[in-house]
């Protein structure tokens, strides 16, 4: 049941409030769990989560469904989790360019594109709240490329530009994903253990 004392927007619509104050809970749930304070995050003038200190964590919402990760900032810099329904093949067809670089779309197999595309609008999402809190900068979806290891079944991103000075083209992040009851879920770890050795090497 979902706490009516938690704020929603004021001018969302019904649908988009429900899905917001079950961001909310699920994000209140998370923190405990990772041993943080069980409080709802803040809200900044970009409508980006503030985290307790010491906490990072992500939030997501669609069509009904609510999710959110946290962890210690002693663990990982950034975390990014999304949650989308699985599009259609026509409206894949669609969305693609505005997600994918020519050279990205070159990649993708036609079996399955819908599938790859839900994944890479994901994961790119993912990877942007991931990255967001360090960079403080939105990005486009062509600032960074999506690869896919069919055989494998494992997901890229790759920066195609430099993010900031700390995070620059070329680095690469492997994408977690899962699919169920007709969503794709995609999560960016970043540990904090591994940034330490990159900005010391």
């Amino acid at each position: 049941m979902i706490d009516p004392s938690i704020p929603a927007p004021a001018r969302a619509a019904p649908r988009r409030k429900a899905e917001f104050v079950a961001g909310q809970a699920c994000a209140r749930e998370a923190l405990r769990l990772a041993g943080g304070p069980a409080v709802m995050p803040g809200r900044g003038d970009d409508h980006a989560p503030i985290w307790p200190p010491g906490m990072v964590g992500s939030i997501s919402h669609s069509k009904g469904c609510a999710i959110a990760v946290a962890a210690r900032q002693s663990r990982y810099l950034g975390l990014g989790i999304d949650i989308e329904r699985l599009q259609t093949e026509s409206s894949a067809r669609k969305i693609a360019p505005q997600i994918l670089g020519e050279s990205e779309l070159r990649q993708l197999p036609e079996a399955g594109r819908a599938f790859l595309v839900s994944l890479a609008f994901s994961a790119k999402e993912s990877l942007f709240k991931a990255l967001y809190p360090a960079v403080q900068q939105f990005q486009s979806f062509h600032a960074a490329a999506f690869s896919f290891d069919g055989d494998r079944q494992q997901a890229c991103l790759e920066l195609a530009v430099d993010w900031s000075a700390q995070w620059r083209r070329g680095q690469r992040f492997p994408i977690r994903f899962f699919c169920r009851d007709g969503f794709i879920l995609t999560c960016t770890a970043i540990a904090a253990i591994s940034c330490r050795s990159e900005m010391s090497g």
